[in-house]
This record gives structure tokens, sequence and C-alpha cells, in this order.
């Protein structure tokens, strides 16, 4: 039984990941601009000739080898993040069928939709529980070497990759604004849905939001803990 528990908990996760992907190919039909490590995989893609999602894999690799440099050694769930959202990314724009022309109030509802559905498969993938993904990684190895804050850590991690990006030729516009302030809401959402499943049957046995996570969620009223 704890196998199968196991087994479906990595089934949850994986389609998580491809829920993020999914997200993350409607912010990119949407052209308005994207967050910081879109930004520098876009522009990575777009000068070497590789694909969004090789690209991504590729940079994902470094980072996971960055961060066992820094002490932090990844787990299964890692290396599943840093190569199935780059695939699952290249085989939902393969497929799908984009408007040739979309209008930018089409380019708009691709943008929001892209952060409330990207938001959603990143809780999926943190109340699965069953590991950090690589650039959450990689803050910890640098947090670990320098004893800064984690706040501060990230911020300096995201603006970087960002100015790399932007550097590289990787788009920024109002996608990015809209990545920086409401996917932090979006997974936050997701979040407090995927809590409140936590208590049905069977569910309970997939889904399980980790304390880190659950301590910055508002408190429900009536909730007990």
């Amino acid at each position: 039984m704890k196998y199968v528990r196991l087994v479906m908990r990595y089934v949850y996760l994986m389609l998580g990941l491809f829920v993020v992907a999914t997200g993350m190919s409607l912010t990119l039909e949407a052209n308005l601009g994207l967050a910081s490590w879109t930004v520098l995989q876009q522009a990575v893609a777009t000068r070497t000739g590789l694909s969004y999602g090789h690209a991504t894999q590729g940079i994902g690799l470094l980072v996971v080898l960055v961060s066992m440099l820094l002490g932090i050694w990844p787990s299964l769930a890692t290396l599943l993040n840093m190569y199935f959202v780059g695939y699952f990314v290249d085989l939902i724009r393969s497929f799908a069928v984009w408007p040739a022309h979309p209008s930018l109030v089409i380019r708009l509802i691709f943008l929001l939709g892209g952060v409330l559905v990207q938001g959603f498969g990143v809780g999926m993938y943190v109340s699965a529980n069953l590991g950090a993904g690589p650039r959450d990684n990689l803050m910890l190895g640098i947090v670990r070497r320098t004893r800064w804050r984690v706040r501060n850590v990230r911020t300096s991690i995201e603006l970087g990759v960002l100015i790399i990006g932007w550097a590289l030729g990787g788009p920024i516009g109002i996608g990015t604004l809209a990545l920086a302030f409401l996917i932090g809401p979006s997974v936050e959402l997701a979040l407090r849905v995927f809590r409140k499943l936590e208590s049905w049957p069977i569910v309970r046995e997939i889904v399980h939001v980790p304390a880190s996570a659950r301590a910055g969620l508002p408190q429900e009223h009536g909730a007990a803990g």
C-alpha cells in the first residue's frame, strides 16, 4: 500500500509539471513579456537555435550542478522537474493549435490564464511534497554558503537572471510585471485549495501541503491549527 501511495504521488507530481508547462506555454504565446527564468530560457533558445524546452532543460541541468557544488543534492522530483517541464512545453506547443495573429485581448487572456494555470501547477508540485525544484535548491545552496536571508537571496537570483536574460535579448514587458506580482497569489490560491482537499478520502493519500508552505497561508476562520 505504501508503494502504491508513493506511485500515486509521483503521478500527481507529473500532472503538476504538465500543468506548469501548460501555463508557461500560454504566457509564451501571449508574447507580452515573461518571468525572469523564462526570459533567460527564451533568450538562450533564440540565440542557440534550441527549442524552448531544450533550453529549459539545459539551464535546469546547469542549476542542478551548481546546487550540487553548493552542497544541495537533487531528489528524484528535482530531476523530474528539470527534464519534464521543458519536455512538456515543447510537446504542448507542437500539438496545440494557436491563433495565427491573436488580438491584444486574446493575448491578455493567454497571459492571465497562463499565470493562473502555472500557479496551480506549482501548487500541485509543492503539495506532492516530494522535493524542491532545481531553482529552489540553488537558492538553498546559496543561503547555506552565504548565511543571507532567503528573501534577499531569492530576489538577487531573480533579478540577476532577469538582467542576464534581457541582455541576451529575452522578452520583457507587461507580462513580466504580471508574473512578478500575480504568480505568488496564484500559487497561494492553489495551496489553499489543496489544503482543503487534504481531508478528502483517497486525496489525502496523495496531497500534502508541506508545513513550510502551510505556514505562509492565511488562517481560515474556524480552522484548527
